[in-house]
C-alpha cells in the first residue's frame, strides 16, 4: 500500500516537473521576444517623449509673456486670460508627458520583474531536482520529506510561471499599443 502511494507521488512529481520544465522553456522564449521588442519600442517611446517635450517648450511663450508682463507691470485682463489659457494648455501637455514617462517606467519595471522571476524559477526547479535526487538516496530516513519539498517547489515554480505569463501578456499589449500609436 505504501509503495503504491509512493509510486503515485513519484509519478505526480515527474509529471509536474515535466510541465514545469516545458512552461519554463515557454516563458523563457517569450521573455526573449518581449525584451527585444521592448528595446525597439523603448527607443521609439523615448523619441515620442522627447518630441512632446520639444513641442511643449517651443509652443509655449508662457515664460516670455510672464516675464514681459511682470517687467512692464501689465495687469490687464486680456493678459491674465491669455496666461490662464496658456497655463491650462501647458498643464495638459505636462500631464501627457507624465503619463508617457510613468508608463515607460512601469513597463521597464515589469519587464525586469519577469526577468528576475525567470531566474528564480530556474533555481527553484534546480532545487526541486536536487531534493528529488536526495529522495532516492538510501542514506537518509527523510525520503518522504524530500519528495514533499520537491513537489512543493514544483508547485511554487508553476505559480511563478503562470504569474510571469500573465504579466508578459499585459506588457505585450502595452508595448503593441505603443508601437501602433502614430502620434
Amino acid at each position: 500500500m505504501l509503495e503504491s502511494v509512493t509510486l503515485i507521488a513519484n509519478l505526480v512529481y515527474v509529471s509536474l516537473l515535466l510541465e514545469t520544465s516545458l512552461l519554463f522553456y515557454f516563458i523563457t522564449r517569450k521573455l526573449g521576444k518581449l525584451s527585444s521588442l521592448w528595446k525597439d519600442s523603448r527607443s521609439f517611446y523615448l523619441l515620442k517623449i522627447f518630441s512632446e517635450m520639444i513641442d511643449l517648450l517651443s509652443s509655449t511663450d508662457l515664460l516670455d509673456d510672464g516675464i514681459i508682463g511682470a517687467n512692464f507691470n501689465i495687469k490687464s485682463e486680456a493678459l491674465q486670460k491669455f496666461l490662464d489659457n496658456e497655463v491650462k494648455g501647458v498643464g495638459s501637455k505636462i500631464k501627457l508627458l507624465n503619463n508617457y514617462i510613468s508608463s515607460m517606467e512601469n513597463i521597464d519595471s515589469y519587464v525586469s520583474g519577469i526577468s528576475s522571476n525567470v531566474k528564480e524559477i530556474f533555481y527553484i526547479v534546480l532545487a526541486s531536482i536536487i531534493f528529488f535526487a536526495l529522495y532516492f538516496l538510501p542514506l537518509f530516513s527523510f525520503n518522504g520529506l524530500f519528495l514533499g519539498f520537491s513537489l512543493g517547489l514544483d508547485i511554487i515554480s508553476m505559480y511563478y510561471i503562470i504569474y510571469s505569463f500573465l504579466v508578459y501578456r499585459d506588457m505585450m499589449k502595452k508595448i503593441m499599443e505603443i508601437r501602433n500609436s502614430k502620434s
